[in-house]
């Protein structure tokens, strides 16, 4: 009965409430569950929390993905091997096996429904690998409702006995957060921004540098830089990846971002007037502000919600959102992706139901793996030194789209048209047209798949200036 489990709970926590008063070390393993709407900061993060060197702590991470295939566990393995943090780098292939590992993988549902039996099977059984750690870290899926989640170390009598909900920390996107609020769900179904706001002992307010743009018309890509010893001017079209390509440009009028961020802040605290709220860019914050401080008050969330212990109740999603993704062999070119993206884009309409697309790729001609990412309307994907391909590794294109009324089928065929292709048009040495921005002038071609370019050129003017071509396309480069 929801009653008794009620009482329970109360008495677990005003027994770990005396215990602490006396001094008495409570020897259950402390979780932060991390929530928050697609593409608000989440994994970001969990990255900035396990690359700390301040804090000392050894965690374990349990990453649930709401679509098949698994993209943010390719950056979590490999930050905790660099920064010393247990034995996630071996742990990339197999995330989705090896449960008694430090990462666990829970792949397609979220942990508040569909996959929640996973969640509990998992706690339970690496219990004895982590009950000496110093917390469990659970990032949930964006479309993810924290109450069930919490509800999980209550209801469950052995876990329960095992682990100690320490606090909710929600990551809220502050350049869209108002129209998720906002968003009509049909009946019966759950507004999880809003839940997810609800049920937070820590809010991060995060993007703020993203409120108050004034947008540039179009999509910025980074200025090629010049190599050492080389002159490579930028040709119609080439794209220098080795930088950035994104669409997060724009001139801020302060004033503009205060106003509406202080109008954020007020919506959010008639939502939960409880939680600390912190202005973050890039999800930067102290982790011990949001880490081991027994945040979670059973009794405030029972007076919110009475039947938050009532397990026989069901967590209904909106099912005009869903997710496709793909595992593509191979390796791509950025430069038709970007206008992929574009194209999916195009309008505010068309934008508002791609609610969140992300990928850890391969790019023709160069060794780093590319992360890609994108909200709504901007997005941004860059190369990390931190995530590079090993000697042994596969090189393969993850992607995933989420967002509502999804054409499946479709984004998936376009994103696999994004292949880089395995054989050009033209050899090295090869007499070509290249489109500059003056026209079209003569050159030769002097090196493939350069940068993430198909052709590097070497125009026939008195400085033998080198352009890239993007694509073995006509409108790029042409036969003489």
């Amino acid at each position: 009965m929801p009653g008794s489990k009620a009482e329970a709970a109360r008495q677990r926590a005003q027994q770990a409430r005396k215990d602490r008063a006396a001094g008495r070390e409570d020897p259950r393993v402390p979780v932060t569950v991390l929530t928050g709407f697609l593409g608000s900061g989440k994994t970001t993060l969990l990255n900035h929390i396990l690359s700390s060197k301040e804090h000392g702590m050894r965690f374990a991470i349990i990453e649930n993905e709401f679509g098949e295939v698994g993209v943010d566990e390719k950056i979590i393995a490999q930050q905790m091997a660099e920064d010393g943090n247990a034995d996630g780098g071996k742990l990339a292939a197999e995330l989705n096996r090896k449960t008694e590992d430090e990462v666990i993988e829970v792949m397609n549902g979220c942990i508040c429904c569909t996959v929640r039996g996973d969640l509990v099977e998992a706690l339970k059984r690496m219990h004895k690998r982590v009950e000496k750690f110093d917390a469990v870290l659970i990032e949930t899926t964006g479309l993810a409702d924290p109450a069930p989640v919490a509800q999980t170390f209550f209801v469950d009598e052995e876990i329960a006995k095992k682990y100690k909900l320490d606090g909710i920390v929600t990551v809220v996107d502050a350049a869209h957060v108002e129209q998720h609020l906002d968003d009509e769900k049909p009946e019966g179904v759950e507004n999880e921004a809003v839940e997810q706001l609800a049920f937070a002992d820590r809010i991060l307010l995060n993007k703020v540098d993203l409120v108050g743009l004034e947008k540039k018309e179009g999509v910025e890509v980074a200025v090629p830089a010049k190599k050492e010893g080389d002159d490579v001017a930028k040709g119609e079209g080439a794209v220098e990846i080795k930088q950035n390509v994104s669409d997060m440009g724009g001139v801020r009028d302060e004033k503009k971002a205060e106003e509406e961020l202080a109008r954020i802040e007020k919506r959010i605290k008639a939502i939960n007037n409880h939680a600390d709220v912190f202005r973050t860019q890039q999800s930067e914050i102290d982790p011990t502000k949001l880490l081991n401080l027994n945040a979670f008050d059973i009794d405030r969330v029972l007076e919110l919600e009475p039947e938050f212990l009532d397990d026989d109740g069901e967590h209904e999603h909106d099912d005009r959102v869903s997710s496709c993704s793909t595992v593509m062999k191979g390796e791509l070119n950025v430069f038709k992706l970007q206008n992929l993206i574009r194209s999916l884009i195009g309008s505010p309409e068309s934008a508002g139901d791609l609610f969140r697309y992300k990928g850890v790729m391969a790019v023709k001609g160069c060794e780093d793996k590319f992360v890609f990412q994108g909200v709504h309307m901007l997005f941004a994907g860059s190369f990390s030194e931190k995530h590079q391909w090993g000697e042994d590794e596969e090189r393969e294109c993850r992607f995933v789209f989420i967002g509502r009324n999804l054409d499946k089928q479709k984004l998936i065929k376009q994103f696999e048209a994004c292949k880089a292709e395995d054989l050009l048009r033209f050899a090295l040495g090869a007499k070509v047209m290249a489109n500059c921005s003056g026209g079209r002038v003569k050159g030769k071609v002097v090196a493939h798949w350069d940068e993430g370019n198909a052709y590097r050129i070497e125009l026939a003017d008195r400085d033998k200036t080198n352009i890239w071509a993007p694509m073995d396309h006509d409108m790029f480069v042409k036969a003489v």
